[in-house]
């Protein structure tokens, strides 16, 4: 009996230095993952930023031009299976009346027509233009390769713009030249193989001596 108790108070204390040791390991991670945290905060804030600014897909009313939400609007598939998106059922209802969107003051186009939203699209328009102009690198060319270029003092780029122009002429010349004298060597062995091609001319025969027979 003393031996079993033995045994099962062995039992007992190991089974409670895994719990210990698994317990130990648990905490050990945590602390690193408050380590890491702490180290570099950017990586929450980009989290946070990219879950803040979680960007909607919208579509447009093909009546009024306004807006559809995810989870909104009504969808007509026509029996030419042509697709219309209209926000409410008032402009489904005015698109199969036949109104015109430009004779309605609510809708985008009407808006648009009479110049309704001109402060908005100057504000649009000054923030396409204030994009930030830069510089990458380019197929066949580095980025530092390109800034070195752009350093570069006028006189520098001319002369080797210069040294450039001059060797693309020398090689044009140089194959021009090369072109004229195997079309001289061709022209000079065409015409050597039409001299010896040429037949013998026959020896004329002369007139014939005496009168000839017959009759006079």
């Amino acid at each position: 009996m003393a031996a079993e108790e033995t045994e099962a108070a062995a039992e007992e204390v190991e089974a409670a230095a895994t719990v210990v040791e698994a317990v130990a390991v648990a905490v050990v991670g945590v602390v690193v993952a408050v380590a890491v945290v702490s180290a570099f905060p950017g990586v929450n804030e980009a989290r946070r930023s990219a879950t803040a600014t979680m960007v909607l897909k919208t579509e447009l009313c093909r009546f009024s031009g306004a807006k559809i939400y995810p989870g909104r609007g009504i969808r007509f598939i026509r029996s030419d299976s042509q697709v219309f998106l209209f926000v409410n059922s008032k402009c489904k209802r005015y698109f199969h009346n036949r109104l015109r969107p430009a004779k309605l003051t609510w809708t985008a186009v009407y808006r648009k027509q009479h110049k309704k939203d001109i402060a908005a699209e100057t504000v649009k328009k000054r923030r396409r233009t204030t994009k930030k102009p830069y510089s990458r690198s380019i197929v066949g060319a580095t980025l530092e390769v390109i800034q070195k270029k752009r350093a570069e003092k006028p006189e520098v780029r001319d002369a080797a713009r210069e040294a450039a122009l001059r060797e693309i002429k020398e090689r044009i010349k140089k194959t021009k030249d090369e072109k004229k004298a195997r079309k001289a060597e061709s022209m000079s062995k065409s015409q050597k193989a039409s001299k010896s091609n040429v037949p013998k001319s026959a020896v004329p025969k002369g007139p014939k001596l005496g009168g000839g027979g017959g009759k006079r």
